[in-house]
């Protein structure tokens, strides 16, 4: 079993947490979590520090100060964020318009 710690004192936004999430998740792989699609990628296995058939606790501490400073309003002003960098052909037509 692969055991991971969060300290949710590492981080305070979501970018943040996806620094450090790449620091203990990716201890091989420089700058490996930059976005949503590498995070699922990383936690389902396909890389990173456990194998995909590998059994992984996950403890969190301070948990709560991650569920207030991570919620809905973080996650949609880091995609909003997201979406002003991204190209022109990569939005949504409604939103490119």
């Amino acid at each position: 079993m692969h055991k991971i710690f969060i300290d949710s004192r590492k981080f305070s936004n979501f970018q943040q947490f996806l620094e450090y999430m790449t620091e203990i998740l990716c201890s091989s792989y420089d700058g490996c979590i930059d976005n949503l699609d590498a995070f699922a990628d990383i936690l389902e296995g396909v890389f990173g520090v456990y194998a995909e058939d590998e059994e992984v606790k996950i403890t969190w501490k301070g948990v709560e100060k991650s569920k207030k400073e991570l919620g809905s309003e973080e996650t949609a002003n880091y995609l909003t964020e997201l979406l002003e960098d991204c190209h022109p052909s990569a939005r949504d037509e409604k939103e490119s318009k």
